[in-house]
């Protein structure tokens, strides 16, 4: 499984750079560690904001902080490690079938994020900002370190040839996350076969 440090030369290499970064926390390796060190992150999260992927899917049951807010029954405590809500439901909706409206804001007296719904007991199904690799898939990890090149490129490359550069690394940025995403979404049919499979021969309904 790819590391840090993977991506980091992989994306090095990509803009035809010796790969010899040892670590970007601390930083250590090569006169590129730095930038690596300040880009990596923000690259992989960009490309993690792409889209919802399973592997950064999590669930939660919700705190109440709030009630009869602006016309909303209930304000919740957006989890901290949230880049994005995707769906809120009640507890016994497993699988998601029964999403209920919601909006995000801040609380203005506290400061903390809020999730305002009509749904009491609300769980719900957030993308969490994940920074562990050994977590990304590989085509994932593919995707951020041409996202990383990308976004290294005018520090490597001046001038027109540095923008030239990037703009073929997006091109071939864009091909591989679709092809991320639609190996992500195949995993997840497959799920959802599995699933439909398993409640046919008990007679159940899906």
């Amino acid at each position: 499984m790819a590391t840090e440090v993977d991506i980091c030369n992989t994306a090095l290499s990509l803009l035809g750079c010796r790969a010899d970064i040892a670590s970007i926390s601390p930083v250590e390796g090569g006169r590129f560690a730095e930038v690596c060190a300040r880009e990596y992150p923000i690259a992989r999260n960009l490309v993690l904001e792409a889209h919802d992927w399973s592997f950064a899917c999590r669930r939660a049951n919700l705190a109440v902080l709030r009630t009869d807010l602006f016309g909303w029954q209930f304000g919740y405590v957006r989890p901290a490690d949230a880049v994005s809500i995707v769906a809120v439901v009640p507890e016994d909706d497993r699988y998601f079938e029964h999403p209920h409206e919601f909006i995000v804001e801040a609380d203005q007296e506290s400061g903390v994020s809020l999730i305002l719904t009509d749904l009491p007991g609300a769980v719900c199904r957030y993308l969490a900002r994940v920074t562990n690799t050994s977590l990304f898939p590989e085509q994932f990890c593919q995707a951020v370190a041409f996202k990383l090149a990308m976004r290294l490129s005018g520090n490597i490359i001046k001038g027109t040839p540095g923008q030239q550069v990037a703009v073929n690394l997006e091109k071939q940025y864009q091909t591989i996350l679709a092809s991320a995403i639609h190996f992500d979404m195949k995993q997840r049919r497959k799920d959802l076969d599995l699933r439909a499979t398993w409640s046919k021969k008990r007679g159940l309904r899906v």
